[in-house]
């Protein structure tokens, strides 16, 4: 075993494990880092770095953070939400579509998106109706992380799990639905009926947003963009292409019509240098035997039980991609089901602690200065919303 890579991996884990208690490191630079040395002490070949990422991820992310940053600047996001809110008339389903907008949204795009643009989607909507903002940013942060779990490309960690050999020969977005979407819709709903029964305020929600954006050249190229995702991913469950295509056919339709061709370098460069190091540490331990000293006996790391609360608990301190990816390369023989609990625990651990998802974390942001972030809301509701998401999903599995 090597000693190098061992106490690499070790201090890497412990940086980004208390990143939030003792110290500030970015964990992008605690993954290049890692990397560097791993290739400065000649403990891996510059050649084996380059080949143990797996380029299709990074490609994927890079692509859809170029939609992201389109769909966002274009104001076409923003204005298809609100367009659609104003389809429902009546206080509750109002509510309720709020939700399942931002729920089914974030299964297409990146969740970080939805947080960007949800968030003063939802202060809208609070100032139009003159109500407290808190069960509306409740419900955004709830249903984005919800909804995200529901398919492949919804999140990171779905699209790397989707992406792996132990799903080889597996329709993503035909298994994805199959498992998650009943347990997804039903726990959107149940969300509404919390909120609206704890938060009498919502009664009063009567108006919707209007249009704000006019129908530009970049507009009219983030729409095409968008029906394209839709359209490509409505096609792959039909024929069999790799889930990069979703992301990198509407990208570049995107850069031909708009005039933003800036936006081809606006993707978050900090975010793929993680990725790439990640890849390369977590390839890097697994060659050098380092989880055969960790899980001696791996039998109970398929257990449905051990994968929901490690997913829960590791997911809130080295964030749901290192762990996904660590257990993945430890567990080589999770079935689709396993893999789909995987999936949605490590997911819907985002709504357990503001750490435990980065779109928790953008919402902060977004409201310093706007509105009070409803901390002690977030933390009451996403504990039982996530404990009856869990619980219908694993009633759900167990029927198949």
């Amino acid at each position: 075993m090597n000693l190098i890579v061992l106490g690499v991996f070790v201090l890497s884990l412990a940086l980004i494990f208390f990143r939030n208690f003792f110290w500030n490191i970015s964990p992008w630079k605690v993954m290049a880092s890692a990397s560097f040395i791993l290739v400065l002490t000649d403990t891996i070949s510059i050649y084996e770095a380059f080949s143990f990422v797996d380029w299709s991820v990074i490609g994927f992310l890079y692509f859809m953070f170029v939609l992201s940053k389109g769909f966002e600047e274009s104001g076409f996001l923003n204005n298809f939400l609100a367009e659609t809110l104003k389809y429902f008339k009546k206080p509750f389903f109002i509510f309720l579509g709020f939700i399942f907008l931002i729920g089914f949204s974030s299964a297409l795009l990146l969740n970080d998106t939805i947080a960007i643009v949800g968030t003063p989607l939802s202060l809208l909507l609070s100032k139009l109706n003159n109500i407290n903002p808190t069960p509306l940013i409740v419900a955004l942060l709830l249903a984005i992380t919800i909804g995200s779990a529901l398919s492949p490309i919804g999140n990171p960690q779905n699209f790397i799990i989707s992406s792996s050999a132990q799903f080889s020969g597996q329709n993503p977005f035909i298994v994805f639905f199959k498992f998650l979407a009943i347990p997804t819709i039903f726990s959107l709903v149940i969300l509404a009926i919390l909120l609206w029964i704890f938060f009498p305020s919502l009664k009063n929600l009567t108006k919707t947003p209007l249009r704000t954006y006019s129908k530009s050249q970049d507009y009219l190229a983030a729409k095409v963009a968008f029906y394209s995702l839709i359209l490509l991913s409505i096609l792959k469950i039909f024929f069999n292409f790799h889930l990069f295509f979703i992301a990198f056919i509407p990208a570049i339709v995107y850069l031909l019509l708009t005039s933003k061709k800036h936006h081809a370098f606006a993707a978050d460069f900090q975010t793929l240098v993680f990725f790439a190091g990640m890849f390369i540490l977590m390839e890097t331990v697994f060659r050098a035997g380092i989880f055969d000293l960790f899980f001696q006996s791996k039998d109970y790391l398929s257990n449905h039980f051990t994968i929901i609360f490690s997913s829960l608990i590791f997911s809130q301190f080295l964030s749901n991609v290192p762990f996904v990816t660590l257990y993945l390369k430890a567990v080589n023989f999770l079935d689709i089901k396993q893999l789909i609990l995987l999936a949605a625990s490590s997911t819907l651990a985002a709504n357990l602690t503001i750490f435990g998802g980065a779109s928790n974390i953008i919402v902060l942001q977004n409201l310093e200065n706007k509105a009070r972030f409803p901390l002690k809301e977030f933390m009451l509701f996403g504990l039982l919303i996530t404990i009856i998401n869990l619980f219908l999903i694993l009633l759900w599995l167990n029927l198949f």
